[in-house]
């Protein structure tokens, strides 16, 4: 299963971790983590197969163009990532990203939309995500660490349960995901490149690496 486009990916991460890393340089103080974990958007592994990431990203850049992403000062750097529960077998989907300047506040308004409010905010009971928006305020403090978990290199298994009080939440162990559904993961990720898990807003690919787009 481990096909060579797959061995490939871990040249392509480093590759591209490198690229990021030269983008944001030594402006660390301006850079903040932020996680989009959007309801309804869970899917099992049957699905998989023909699960489509790149309407996924769609979805994703137009709720942020709602936001004011387009006419935004500031840069968004983000890498598609998936875990699966084998508590409820569903895989979820999420995107780990790097923000920038105005594109922070443009990701804290989508928690006034339905698929990205949080539980407590009203968001729907039987949503398996309770906080679909995370952003961390604190500035980026290891630049490395940051970037590398953009683009984790695996997708693992978080198992969740009743905290014993009639919350559903995950544990935070992660693990292997169990075969079969493993290798169907990898097959996914065998029809993919790289640059089809990217999301890049206020900033472009060019040969001499990332630049603003403005």
């Amino acid at each position: 299963v481990l096909t060579p486009r797959l061995l490939a990916w871990r040249d392509h991460r480093i590759i591209e971790c490198a690229t990021v890393l030269n983008f944001i340089g030594c402006d660390l103080d301006d850079w903040r983590g932020a996680t989009i974990v959007p309801n309804n958007e869970q899917f099992t592994a049957q699905e998989l197969p023909g699960w489509n990431v790149g309407r996924f990203m769609a979805r994703i850049r137009s709720a942020l163009n709602r936001e004011g992403a387009r006419d935004a000062c500031g840069y968004l750097i983000g890498y598609f990532h998936c875990d699966y529960d084998p508590t409820t077998g569903l895989f979820s989907p999420h995107l780990p990203m790097l923000l920038k300047g105005e594109m922070i506040e443009v990701v804290d308004r989508l928690r006034t939309r339905t698929k990205y409010r949080s539980v407590k905010a009203g968001a729907s009971p039987e949503s398996p995500v309770n906080l679909p928006i995370k952003i961390d305020r604190r500035p980026i403090q290891n630049a490395v660490s940051a970037v590398t978990y953009l683009m984790k290199s695996y997708w693992p298994a978080i198992a969740s349960g009743d905290s014993g009080d009639g919350r559903h939440v995950r544990y935070g162990r992660r693990y292997s995901i169990p075969e079969p559904i493993h290798t169907k993961v990898l097959l996914w990720l065998h029809k993919h490149r790289f640059e089809d898990l990217r999301l890049l807003i206020g900033v472009r690919d060019t040969t001499r690496g990332l630049a603003p787009t403005k």
